[in-house]
Parts: C-alpha cells; sequence; structure tokens
C-alpha cells in the first residue's frame, strides 16, 4: 500500500518470468502479459502453475508492470533445463 501512496505502481517497468509457463488468460491479469515465448511444453498449466503463482505476485506488488513469460521448464521441448539455468 505504502508504495502505491507514493505512486509506485511498476508502470513503465517490464519483467520476465522465466519458469514453468504463466496463464496469460487469467482475469487477474488484464492485458499485463505482454508476450509469451515457450521453449518447453508437456504439463499442463492447471497442474503447473508455479510460473503463473510468480507472475501474480509480480502482478499484485507492481500492477501495471508490462509481465514478459519465458517457459522453460516442462517434459517436452527445444531447450534442455541445465541450459535453462545458465
Amino acid at each position: 500500500r505504502k508504495l502505491r501512496e507514493e505512486g509506485l505502481t511498476g508502470k513503465g517497468v517490464k519483467v520476465a518470468v522465466i519458469d514453468s509457463g504463466v496463464d496469460a488468460d487469467h482475469p487477474e491479469f488484464g492485458d499485463q502479459v505482454k508476450q509469451t515465448v515457450w521453449y518447453r511444453r508437456g504439463t499442463p498449466l492447471s497442474r503447473d502453475d508455479h510460473g503463473t503463482h510468480v507472475a501474480g505476485t509480480i502482478h499484485f506488488m507492481a500492477p501495471e508492470a508490462d509481465i514478459y513469460d519465458y517457459r522453460v521448464f516442462g517434459r517436452y521441448g527445444r531447450l534442455d533445463v541445465n541450459s535453462a539455468i545458465a
């Protein structure tokens, strides 16, 4: 609350969520998820919602920040987990 009273809402800030994917259709995000790039797939977001949870925490703290979703965790894909971590 104190941040908002000081006018700090995340406006103009870009945040990358590098995780298991973000449910960009979640109604709380509105149009704040600006880009989705998935290097991995296989687990539905309904079961692996860690990335969505992380994005939700960011959105709660900085509701006007732009969120960029990079899915690097999942069973299948063109990027191995060790490369994603590096």
